[in-house]
């Protein structure tokens, strides 16, 4: 097993043998004192603006442009912008609102409330975001009627209007970083490039 999921497994048991400690089933604790493999943490990574570009300049070319751009400026977790919606975006101030995630649950999509209060927040559009959000939505009213149309309103979707699973993003955005001549990094990286990336676009396009 890896060693997080020991690390997990070893705070379970040791909350059950605790209980036990309090009802006096056991004498002591048989979790105190094991030594736990350490966890291998994989730094945190961060695109360089000269990157960012050549692997926006491909993604344009690509119906995946929009989400990509969202996830590199914005710093929303893949939960978070695969749960937007239409409504969730302000236009005139250039901002969306996080307030609901969603997951991929035995064969179908549970929706949300952000784990947390702080992460329910409003975050600042790109303009070049926008506008790609903008062409996303008018590509989507001008699209033929059909599908299942479960979730209408949801932005990022697929052809039979069904949320996205993150396993089809992921596999899209390593496609995608191949093409551009990009190594390998972890969607969720886009995340660490969206703390640097205001004042990196703002310098490169001085």
């Amino acid at each position: 097993m890896s060693a997080r999921t020991i690390e997990y497994t070893n705070a379970v048991l040791q909350s059950a043998f605790r209980q036990a400690v309090r009802w006096k089933m056991l004498a002591e604790d048989p979790c105190v004192g094991v030594d736990l493999p350490r966890m291998k943490r994989r730094e945190m990574e961060a695109l360089s603006v000269e990157v960012c570009r050549r692997f926006l300049a491909v993604a344009r070319e690509t119906e995946w442009f929009a989400l990509y751009a969202l996830a590199l400026t914005t710093g929303m977790r893949p939960s978070e912008y695969l749960a937007l919606k239409w409504s969730d975006i302000d236009w005139h101030r250039g901002a969306a609102s996080v307030c609901r995630t969603i997951q991929h649950s035995n064969g179908g999509f549970l929706f949300d409330d952000t784990k947390r209060k702080r992460s329910r927040r409003v975050v600042k559009l790109q303009d070049f975001v926008q506008k790609a959000l903008d062409s996303l939505r008018n590509s989507q009213l001008h699209a033929k009627e059909g599908g299942c149309q479960a979730e209408p309103d949801l932005i990022f979707r697929s052809r039979t209007d069904s949320p996205l699973e993150q396993r089809n993003v992921k596999r899209e955005f390593r496609r995608l970083l191949e093409a551009a001549g990009i190594r390998p990094i972890r969607l969720y990286d886009l995340r660490h490039t969206a703390a640097i990336i205001p004042w990196l676009w703002l310098r490169a396009s001085r």
